[in-house]
């Protein structure tokens, strides 16, 4: 697979089930094709990776406000 449309694209096919941001799926619950399933006491975490340009001078502003607000960042 290649990305998140091609995961959401699966599952709304019938082959298992994936995270996804609830704006990328809203068409898809709406139309039936996809269900929200609620679960309890889920502990999930996700990697960040974040990718700049060698060639960026300045950091640009959103990378000022992850490393502000989600501590160090490598």
């Amino acid at each position: 697979m290649q990305g998140l449309h091609e995961s959401i694209k699966v599952v709304e096919a019938g082959y298992g089930m994936t995270l996804a941001p609830s704006n990328s799926v809203i068409e898809s619950i709406s139309k039936g094709k996809l269900a929200r399933v609620f679960i309890e006491h889920a502990d999930i975490q996700q990697s960040l990776f974040i990718c700049t340009r060698k060639s960026d001078i300045v950091e640009h502003p959103f990378i000022q406000y992850l490393k502000a607000h989600l501590g160090r960042l490598n």
